[in-house]
């Protein structure tokens, strides 16, 4: 049977997920802080819309996919809570996914925050992204989130027609992680992660609209 298709934005689909006028303008401001180029929360996602339709693949979706989401019984796991299923893009589960767990302060972390960034930076460098959906292992050793990190975007290589497309809901629930508020067990740290999932959104999507510009001055 064929997969379901869709053509134009495989990011319009996903507005209802990502609440971007939550984003608060200090963190906005420490994103700033950071370096590079950061747009305001409403810009950034003109920006994303704004890129240049493609076909993309449309399933149905759980609509909030974390690790507290899924539970473990006897080896097998188990979805809970579709209080948000739709219809939407193949990929956005696996970057729901992904995000939370790359994101996520673990307890008794080890990792400093400049460690834990420069991991991070890795991950999420548009070329580590298009490698690791071609199944070449990320360049992060002995770290069990790249490790997860891979598997994911090894199944997301099969919800996408390009990398191009995965980046762009990549780009979506980076900037929804830092719609929420800082988990209070963690304040700081969670604090600083979510400030960085806003940065990291933005050099997502300026390097999305830098690839585009090529196409549509030769168009």
């Amino acid at each position: 049977m064929p997969l379901a298709e869709a053509r134009g934005s495989v990011v319009e689909p996903l507005d209802k997920f990502c609440k971007r006028d939550r984003v608060p303008s200090a963190r906005v401001e420490a994103a700033r802080a950071l370096g590079g180029v950061v747009h305001p929360p409403r810009s950034l996602w003109r920006k994303l819309l704004d890129l240049s339709d493609q076909l993309w693949r449309r399933s149905a979706t759980h609509g909030d996919m974390h690790g507290e989401n899924v539970r473990t019984r006897k080896g097998d796991a188990i979805v809970i809570d579709f209080a948000q299923a739709c219809t939407g893009p193949m990929s956005s589960d696996v970057a729901s996914l992904e995000v939370w767990l790359a994101f996520k302060v673990a307890p008794g972390v080890t990792l400093s925050q400049e460690e834990w960034r420069q991991r991070t930076e890795a991950l999420y460098a548009p070329c580590a992204i298009e490698r690791s959906l071609a199944g070449v292992p990320l360049a992060v050793d002995d770290d069990p989130i790249a490790a997860c990190v891979d598997e994911l975007r090894r199944v997301a290589n099969e919800s996408v027609h390009s990398p191009d497309e995965y980046k762009r809901v990549l780009a979506v629930y980076l900037m929804r992680q830092a719609t929420f508020p800082a988990d209070a067990e963690c304040a700081a740290e969670d604090e600083f992660r979510r400030t960085y999932a806003y940065w990291l959104a933005n050099q997502l999507v300026l390097t999305l609209c830098a690839a585009q510009e090529p196409q549509l001055e030769t168009a």
